[in-house]
């Protein structure tokens, strides 16, 4: 059985290389799907920031925000540079772009800041 394995290494090898080459494919595609539905359908609210995560094998940090459109929250998060940005994990407003007929699918705008909350508590209003 091994050594059958062993036989057909080159094989296995292939087929991998083509799952994972039709992986990124269709990801790639998905990603440039998205970008156009939100070029398309373009709507900009004021988004608020509400927490920030590190990853340890990154030096990036992730900020988390949400917004308001329609009555209904959603969330969103972006990679930044907190080196370059500062802190603006809680409380700082930005301009968000999004799908009007998705806004699941949506940006923060991280050169839009416009203004922070020095009294910020925590909670989206």
């Amino acid at each position: 059985m091994i050594q059958n394995i062993k036989e057909n290494a080159g094989f296995w090898s292939t087929i991998a290389i083509a799952l994972f080459s039709l992986i990124v494919f269709f990801n790639t595609r998905e990603l440039g799907r998205v970008q156009t539905n939100i070029d398309k359908n373009r709507q900009t609210v004021v988004g608020l920031t509400i927490g920030c995560i590190k990853n340890i094998r990154s030096s990036m940090h992730n900020v988390k925000y949400k917004f308001m459109y329609h009555g209904q929250i959603y969330s969103g998060s972006k990679k930044f540079n907190m080196d370059i940005l500062g802190d603006i994990c809680e409380g700082y407003r930005f301009m968000i772009e999004f799908d009007s007929t998705n806004p699941r699918n949506n940006r923060i705008l991280l050169d839009s800041l416009i203004t922070t909350n020095p009294l910020y508590d925590g909670r989206f209003r």
